[in-house]
């Protein structure tokens, strides 16, 4: 039987809270990988630690003598040229470096901050750049940190005005500020605009992987599995050590059904932090569908205890509980899903079947009635996807999208259509109403949120 998978959202990098969700920046006022055999082995990503440390061994030969007048700025290039590559770890991981040599640099902050927007943390963006500010960076250095993650949170209105001046000036770097755009022109299903950049991007950067992943991933959404397979396979030849690549191949492949190709690919991510979770959520299924369950729960259980806050996982593990009959167990962990979020239809509705079938009929009536609901959202939203893509100027659809996605499904992509209407409407009353509300709600747990609330509230009539 065909594994069935839910549509997926064009997939970017996961913010804890998009820009959207970011007020302004103020002035000053461990277990083992769990890998299989099966496969071939992939290439390894451990030599790049080996470079920094024979520079680092280097370092500390002429440290003192050199200290403040060449080595921070190598190290900054470093970090620099890995951020470009997609490689954040071994990017912060020099900054770690200068850090040492030269506390408190707004170089280094505004570096940091980049690596932490390409990473989709932009509560963590907002605090770098604050600190970038004590430490003196300039306006126009925090002006550019800030437009790069509205670009990348989807919020074009903000952005777009700065793009041309971005790539007409030749100190810029480019690659960045593409990758930026791209990411928000995917989350708010620009696709035409997106292709549009990634090709100009891949005609100037023949030789980097990050565009050819980013447009795999769109090709993908878009269900052209063999063109996308096609750039995700470039990407890799270009970057074997990419595992957001490798990750997105390996989603094509099970899209496929062609789990035993895809495992390999999956495993060779799991030295990955920024995909490790998402990595053994996708192994264990590939596992449990080609007979492997025992190993399937076992990795799961195993990322539970790393990643006891990831929905994901505890949703899939209550999953297979259940399917195991292990009722209460599954019970718990998907109580815990739902918690972390509220708007997950499926976690809701394993949960009301373990309920069910462990006799407890009035807890599971609630969920039961959650996920009609949800559903019933989830049609119409897909049925407005299908109205935007043919027409990007609906700015109805795009409102009422927003709306279904707030109340029943995602609220960050919910914040993101909202944004997208009001890119086209600027005064929309509906969007700014809805934008209002959220916003005054976040304030409540945190008080910067105000401003947002309050900007919206200034359009209301």
């Amino acid at each position: 039987m065909a594994h069935k998978r839910r549509r997926r959202q064009p997939r970017v990098d996961s913010a804890e809270a998009s820009a959207t969700n970011i007020p302004p920046v103020a002035a000053p006022s461990a277990i083992d990988k769990l890998t299989t055999t099966r496969g071939e082995k992939l290439p390894a990503s451990g030599r790049k630690r080996w470079v920094r440390m024979l520079v680092l061994i280097v370092v500390l030969v002429g440290l003192f003598a050199i200290k403040h007048l060449w080595w921070p700025p190598a190290f900054r290039s470093l970090a620099r040229n890995e951020l470009r590559l997609g490689h954040i770890d071994e990017g912060l991981a020099w900054l770690e470096y200068v850090d040492w040599l030269v506390p408190d640099d707004a170089a280094t902050t505004l570096l940091r901050a980049r690596a932490y927007r390409k990473l989709g943390e932009m509560q963590q963006v907002r605090k770098l750049l604050t600190e970038a500010v004590h430490e003196g960076a300039t306006d126009e250095e925090i002006r550019r940190e800030r437009v790069l993650a509205w670009a990348q949170s989807g919020q074009m209105r903000e952005a777009q005005p700065h793009l041309a001046g971005f790539l007409s000036d030749p100190h810029e770097d480019v690659d960045d500020v593409c990758e930026a755009f791209v990411i928000g022109y995917i989350r708010n299903q620009r696709f035409s605009d997106a292709l549009s950049l990634l090709e100009a991007w891949t005609s100037d950067s023949p030789d980097l992987a990050m565009p050819f992943l980013l447009r795999g991933r769109l090709l993908a959404f878009r269900d052209e599995f063999d063109k996308a397979e096609a750039d995700l396979r470039l990407a890799l030849t270009l970057d074997p050590d990419l595992a957001e690549a490798r990750l997105e191949l390996a989603l094509v492949l099970i899209e496929g059904n062609r789990f035993d190709e895809a495992i390999p690919w999956l495993e060779g991510c799991l030295d990955s932090p920024k995909v490790r979770s998402s990595a053994m959520v996708e192994l264990a299924t590939c596992l449990k569908v080609t007979g492997e369950g025992a190993r399937a729960l076992e990795l799961l259980e195993h990322a539970k205890a790393e990643f006891p806050e990831d929905h994901v996982v505890l949703l899939e593990l209550g999953r297979i509980q259940f399917e195991n009959g292990a009722y209460e167990s599954a019970v718990e962990n998907l109580r815990n899903a739902v918690t972390l979020n509220p708007l997950n239809d499926e976690a809701h509705y394993v949960l009301a079947q373990s309920l069910s079938l462990s006799g407890r009929l009035d807890e599971a009536r609630p969920h039961f009635e959650f996920v009609e609901q949800a559903r019933a959202a989830l049609a119409e939203i897909d049925r407005l996807n299908r109205v935007v893509l043919q027409d990007p100027t609906d700015i109805d659809s795009l409102v009422t999208l927003g709306q279904l996605y707030l109340q029943h499904v995602n609220v960050e992509e919910g914040v993101i259509r909202l944004h997208s209407a009001l890119d086209l409407d600027p005064e929309n009353q509906t969007a700014h109403r809805l934008l209002y509300e959220h916003y005054t709600t976040l304030a409540e747990g945190d008080a910067a949120f105000r401003e947002l609330a309050d900007e919206h509230r200034r359009h209301l009539r």
